[in-house]
């Protein structure tokens, strides 16, 4: 009971950490892209040629019926053919609750809230320990990526849930006796293994982990036979999509991204627009973004490597870490010379790192947790239940396997676009377990040791708590891309303000402006932006006859024309400052 009470707390918190400010900043342009993609309406108007080649239109233009054949060609236009059951999911979300911009968020909140409930599940069943499973489900409710992605209308909530429950399906799957409770999870896990890879492609990292741990750990012929149904099957459905669904344009749409990405990255660092995100492959490019996600990706170090502040202190830590180390076990058996020995080049290298002391007790202690982590598992490694160790060595292989695919395709691609935390936040909940037990793991040690952890767990939960809070202010560039937090949706405002102004005879004029990086990547020729049009219409009233036009010389303004000629100024975007 105690341990429902706690879970209960932990799931207001993330809860209140996620929906707090949910609907207070305007959609950035990814999630611009999602609500026009969750209404099959592809961006720059392929199929809306009524807006696109006609000099005049109205909302009922804009919200012609669309069939699925104009959804899948919205992602694969827009999204690299990607994300099409988020969007069919906000699609009939938003007909439900509308396109106000908290509620079009609170989708993705939900899906991460539900998401630390089915990990709380899963490591309980599995692990058998509710402190273990508490410790989970709280560093995931804390978790900033988790957070922050919870604030917009993007698919990469509901990837996380997928291989989540996937993988506690699967692990059901292997462990279950029964033939037809068997084939019960056999039914789920396809469906779930198939949604991953529709979602995102990058989620065929969990099924490729789900292998390997049948091939390491799975001897049952039966298990395999299913496992190799669920393998085809999935299999077939994505090969579907790519030949005959939305993903059509993928490869081509990621290897004409991947030379535009290399050209930006090999620009001269002043002229480069994305520079500190894609960067030419160079050790420190490389070194940098990588122990950057290493601590990110698990939330007792989230943001130390802002603290450490480069390779030369992170070797540091690592170098007074294993000194340390040596000297507690010297000390531990008596070698008081060998420990006095150590005690000189620890101090050194203490002095030598050039960052905040508090902070690199921090990164140590992470070290410690993790550790730990590893101590359990080699001593208990051939004791474990055989679910138990699937369940640990698959949060092992999604700690490693992630972060070294998006090395590969760095160095594969010349730039740095794929080193990014957001790209493998699949990977979050399982690599959170490994830290859950090593921290279970510090509170069995003596008082010293638990009065160290409590100490870092308290400084530790105050930096989460600045980053989260950043987040919620929309004032964390690293997560929510904005320093400066965002004006409410400037969109809405202008089709509000449209519908108050307009009068019959009246025409609407929008600007011309091709704000995306992407614009024509997929090959379609554009003659006019209109962009700006289909965001405005998101917002008017589906049967309004409000008139409105392109205007081909106006970059920025929304007027209205009224009959007498005179305009009344609506909006101003102000270039790219109120387009996001």
């Amino acid at each position: 009971m105690k341990s429902y009470l706690a879970l209960c707390l932990i799931v207001a918190l993330g809860l209140l950490l996620r929906v707090y400010n949910l609907g207070d900043y305007a959609p950035y342009v990814d999630e611009k892209f999602t609500l026009l993609n969750a209404q099959g309406v592809s961006v720059g108007g392929a199929n809306q040629p009524e807006i696109l080649n006609n000099t005049y239109f109205t909302p009922q233009d804009f919200w012609k019926p669309k069939k699925l054949e104009d959804f899948f060609g919205a992602v694969a236009r827009s999204d690299f053919g990607t994300h099409i059951v988020y969007n069919l999911l906000l699609h009939q979300w938003i007909k439900i609750f509308g396109l106000s911009d908290f509620y079009v968020r609170l989708l993705s909140a939900l899906i991460n809230t539900l998401t630390i409930v089915l990990l709380f599940s899963m490591v309980r069943h599995f692990l058998r320990s509710n402190t273990i499973a508490l410790f989970s489900a709280l560093l995931l409710a804390v978790e900033p990526l988790n957070v922050a992605q919870s604030h917009m209308a993007r698919s990469y909530t509901l990837s996380f849930f997928l291989v989540v429950a996937a993988s506690y399906i699967f692990l059901l799957l292997l462990k279950e006796q029964r033939n037809n409770r068997k084939i019960l999870y056999l039914v789920a896990y396809t469906l779930l293994a198939s949604m991953s890879l529709l979602n995102h492609y990058l989620n065929f990292l969990i099924l490729v982990s789900h292998a390997v741990i049948c091939l390491l750990y799975e001897r049952r012929a039966r298990n395999w036979v299913l496992m190799s149904i669920a393998g085809v099957v999935s299999g077939g459905v994505l090969l579907w999509w790519l030949n005959f669904g939305g993903g059509q344009y993928s490869l081509k749409f990621l290897k004409d991204k991947n030379e535009l990405h290399y050209k930006i990255a090999h620009m001269p660092q002043d002229q480069n627009p994305l520079r500190g995100i894609v960067d030419p492959i160079n050790f420190k490019s490389v070194s940098t973004k990588v122990v950057d996600i290493f601590y990110d990706m698990n939330t007792l170090s989230n943001g130390l490597y802002n603290s450490v502040m480069g390779i030369r202190n992170f070797f540091i830590t690592l170098l007074l870490f294993g000194l340390i180390l040596f000297i507690a076990n010297r000390i531990k058996n008596a070698r008081l010379i060998h420990a006095l020995a150590a005690i000189v080049p620890t101090v050194v290298l203490f002095f030598l790192y050039t960052s905040s002391k508090l902070d690199l007790f921090l990164v140590l202690f992470s070290y410690y947790i993790l550790l730990l982590f590893i101590r359990w598992l080699y001593d208990r490694y051939h004791s474990l239940e055989s679910s138990t160790l699937k369940l640990v060595m698959l949060a092992v292989l999604m700690y490693l396997l992630p972060m070294g695919y998006i090395i590969f395709d760095a160095l594969k691609s010349g730039h740095t676009t794929s080193l990014s935390q957001r790209y493998i936040g699949m990977s979050i909940p399982f690599v959170i377990i490994i830290y859950a037990i090593g921290l279970r793991e510090a509170f069995r040690k003596g008082m010293l040791v638990q009065l160290l952890t409590v100490s870092f767990l308290f400084l530790q939960g105050y930096h989460l708590l600045r980053t989260n809070v950043n987040i919620v202010r929309d004032t964390s560039p690293k997560y929510t891309y904005f320093g400066k937090p965002r004006i409410a949706n400037p969109y809405h405002t202008t089709a509000d303000r449209i519908v108050k102004e307009y009068s019959e005879g009246d025409t609407v004029l929008i600007p011309s402006q091709n704000s995306s990086l992407y614009s024509g990547v997929v090959g379609e020729e554009r003659t006019k932006g209109i962009t700006d049009a289909q965001y405005i219409n998101l917002y008017l009233p589906k049967d309004a006859r409000i008139i409105q036009r392109i205007d081909l010389n106006e970059p920025d303004k929304v007027y209205i024309k009224h009959v007498d000629g005179t305009r009344t100024l609506i909006f101003d975007f102000e270039g790219l400052t109120y387009r996001y």
